[in-house]
């Protein structure tokens, strides 16, 4: 644990602020006006659906392939350095989506490229994050840190979409200039930080194989934290595919596109609503408690989505569920933050989230496919079946049932 931030406030905590205002705060508002300004930008070049979709499925591509390789790295790299490298290639990436519209040149490829190279610099970015937030907050104040990501997370998504919908309404450019803008912001409270964000490291020259095996073996070993990357991955999975059922049921029931995006848009408030109880949880439970008291709300909301036939109850389900959701991303990612040690967050972390995006992308696609052939409510309960049988495995573990963190 970091000296110079045990029993400080976290609002006292100027490295920790620093990094949480320009990356969670104002670059993570940029992201989000931008991320819905691609595929709008796209459906104007090509009115291509399917192009739209390759440039998501880009920017994912990236965490499958780096993941392992940039954790290994950034445990022997100095982590503000590399978010530093990120932020300026991000800012290089998205800037140059306005400079060639100013000069009438954007093509599809270039927009491909960017998709690429932000994955790319994301996930090193990211990866350098945790590992910074790790070490620079005490443990007894990791729930209130990852509390407050949550928060951002959820004012994000409730700000992001219309004011990059109305800046793209304006001038095409105005939504990335905006993101890029961010970019500069982030590399201004990388620049103002003077305390190290890492432990000291070991002379050892690199091992790159070496290394990634070392992290793969420290999670695999960590019977608990192994079970944990597989339930945060399958919990994204059905939080990203809610997204296509709630689109599935509104066109079975004639609900409009308007009030459907309205419907997404008040999952905003269930996320913060679950950042004040988990903060709140986990003040009054050890982390195995909490954990067997929050997996039957996913049990227990799931199976709504299969009856939800009206706008008001898609709503109550999506609020329910976000509700839900930010609680649980409290406990878990607090927990995983204090156990694993700080020269090995870097590793570590990429193998965590390798099983999550995996778990996601192959998740997307069998989802889709069960939807198209076997219709809404069987696909809800062949997921729901799936939540059963981890709410059953933690149950029965000692090792989740003893935990504390």
């Amino acid at each position: 644990m970091n000296k110079h931030s045990a029993h400080r406030s976290l609002w006292r905590n100027r490295e920790y602020l620093l990094l949480w205002l320009g990356e969670q705060g104002v670059s993570a508002l940029g992201t989000g006006i931008s991320q819905l300004a691609f595929p709008l930008l796209i459906l104007t070049l090509t009115d291509s659906p399917a192009a739209a979709g390759f440039s998501a499925a880009l920017q994912q591509v990236p965490p499958l392939l780096l993941s392992l390789p940039a954790g290994a790295l950034i445990d022997r790299w100095n982590r503000r350095r590399v978010m530093l490298v990120c932020a300026l290639g991000l800012l290089l990436c998205v800037g140059s989506i306005p400079a060639a519209l100013v000069i009438g040149r954007l093509t599809l490829a270039q927009v491909y490229v960017v998709a690429f190279g932000i994955g790319s610099f994301a996930t090193f970015s990211r990866l350098a994050e945790f590992g910074a937030i790790a070490y620079l907050v005490p443990k007894e104040q990791m729930p209130t840190a990852v509390a407050q990501d949550e928060a951002a997370y959820s004012t994000v998504s409730l700000l992001a979409p219309s004011l990059s919908g109305w800046l793209f309404s304006i001038k095409r450019l105005l939504p990335f200039l905006a993101d890029a803008c961010s970019y500069l912001v982030l590399l201004g409270a990388l620049l103002l930080m003077r305390r190290p964000l890492q432990g000291p490291r070991s002379a050892e020259p690199p091992h790159l194989l070496r290394d990634v095996r070392e992290g793969i073996g420290w999670l695999w070993s960590h019977e608990l934290l192994r079970m944990l990357a597989f339930l945060a991955g399958y919990l994204e999975t059905l939080l990203t595919s809610s997204v296509l059922v709630v689109l599935v049921i509104a066109q079975q029931h004639n609900i409009s596109t308007a009030l459907v995006g309205v419907v997404l848009a008040v999952g905003g408030i269930g996320n913060l609503a679950g950042t004040v109880l988990g903060t709140q949880l986990q003040r009054r439970a050890r982390f195995g408690r909490a954990l067997l008291i929050v997996m039957p709300g996913f049990v227990l909301v799931w199976p709504l989505y299969g009856f939800a036939t009206t706008p008001l109850w898609l709503g109550a389900v999506v609020v329910a569920w976000a509700i839900v959701d930010s609680t649980s991303v409290v406990q878990i990612v607090s927990y995983r933050l204090t156990s694993v040690p700080d020269e090995l967050q870097g590793r570590v972390t990429s193998v965590y989230r390798l099983i999550v995006f995996g778990e996601v992308a192959l998740g997307q696609a069998l989802i889709g496919l069960c939807l198209q052939q076997f219709g809404v409510l069987a696909t809800v309960g062949i997921l729901w079946a799936g939540l059963l049988v981890f709410a059953i495995s933690l149950l029965v573990s000692r090792q989740a049932r003893r935990a504390d963190g």
